[in-house]
């Protein structure tokens, strides 16, 4: 991927190591980054077609639904 980005590996894996995974609800900006990436994912030919993000996402629903309590509660 470092080739068709145009960023070097070392630099790819710092990023890597600083991006922060969580819980978080899925908002409307999220959403619109998610297809920005999936887009650009799409230009460079990493994905075979165009994929629609609000087509493919869960409701919120159906996330409370799979998500262990454990992590939605408050402690």
């Amino acid at each position: 991927m470092s080739k068709e980005v145009g960023i070097d590996v070392n630099t790819l894996e710092k990023v890597h190591t600083r991006l922060d995974y969580g819980l978080l609800p899925i908002t409307n900006e999220i959403v619109a980054k998610q297809q920005q990436i999936a887009d650009m994912y799409y230009d460079l030919k990493l994905l075979p077609k165009k994929i629609d993000i609000k087509e493919v996402i869960l409701s919120p629903e159906e996330y409370a639904k799979i998500t262990p309590q454990q992590l939605t509660s408050k402690q």
